[in-house]
């Protein structure tokens, strides 16, 4: 895969492996269609590098990263085992509440 146009840098060729595939795409297929989802990227109106979902995934988990940080902040909770070193340590819980997206907007891509 090779878009011909990009925003910044030097053009670089992306290589896949297929981990599991339940579209049962043709490889022909699926080349195309990480061909085409390079064109979709919302912030960038030229051609991408690699598929726009990869992007947003990268967003949403430094998103989520943020969340957590600010949590760890105003949790006040100190790890025993650092030996007080100041390291917060969140729960399961805690973790999953500090990531968790409002209602209103599950449906949209906020992260973006």
């Amino acid at each position: 895969m090779y878009p011909s146009a990009h925003p910044q840098g030097t053009s670089r060729p992306a290589h896949y492996y297929i981990v599991w595939d339940d579209s049962q795409f043709s490889a022909d297929d699926l080349q195309k269609l990480s061909f085409y989802l390079c064109h979709t990227y919302s912030r960038c109106a030229r051609s991408v590098s690699i598929p726009a979902p990869v992007y947003y995934a990268h967003l949403a988990a430094f998103r989520a990263k943020q969340h957590i940080a600010s949590k760890l902040e105003t949790s006040g909770v100190v790890s025993e085992l650092s030996g007080g070193s100041g390291d917060a340590v969140l729960t399961t819980a805690q973790y999953v509440e500090a990531v968790k997206v409002l209602q209103e907007l599950q449906a949209s891509m906020y992260f973006v």
